[in-house]
C-alpha cells in the first residue's frame, strides 16, 4: 500500500477524533507517506490551523453533539482548497448524501480498514484538485 499511494507527501489535518481513533488514523496515513497534522477539537483552533497549514485534506470526526459545526468546518476546508472527509461511528449520525450536501467529498464509517481510509482520502485529494482547476 505504501508504495502506490497517491497520498505520499500530502498534508492531512486530523480533527475531532478520540485518542484511539486519532492514533489509528495517524498510523495508517503515516504508512502511506502522509504528513499528519493533529488538531484541537475546538472549532476556532481548527479554523486557524487549516488556514495556517494549508492541508490537502481535513479529516474530521462527526458525532451527534458536534454536528452543527460541520458547515463551518466545510467552509474553511473549501476556502483553503482542502478536501473534507468525515469519519463517523454510524450512518445514523450523518448519511453519505448529507455529508456530500454539506461540502464533504467523502464519508468513512467506523469500523474502517486502513485501505478504505486511504482510498477515501485519495478520492478527496483528487476531488479537491478538480475543484481548483
Amino acid at each position: 500500500m505504501a508504495d502506490s499511494s497517491k497520498l505520499k507527501g500530502k498534508r492531512i489535518v486530523v480533527a475531532k477524533l478520540d485518542g484511539v481513533s486519532a492514533l489509528n488514523v495517524t498510523r495508517a496515513l503515516s504508512k502511506v507517506g502522509c504528513e499528519v497534522i493533529a488538531a484541537a477539537s475546538d472549532e476556532a483552533a481548527l479554523d486557524d490551523l487549516v488556514r495556517r497549514e494549508k492541508p490537502d485534506v481535513v479529516l474530521v470526526g462527526v458525532e451527534l453533539e458536534d454536528f452543527s459545526s460541520l458547515d463551518t468546518i466545510a467552509g474553511v476546508a473549501k476556502e483553503n482548497s482542502a478536501g473534507l472527509v468525515i469519519i463517523t461511528g454510524s450512518s445514523l449520525v450523518i448519511s453519505e448524501e448529507e455529508a456530500l450536501a454539506r461540502g464533504a467529498v467523502g464519508l468513512v464509517e467506523k469500523p474502517y480498514t486502513a485501505e478504505s481510509l486511504v482510498a477515501s482520502l485519495e478520492n478527496a485529494v483528487r476531488m479537491a484538485n478538480e475543484q481548483i482547476k
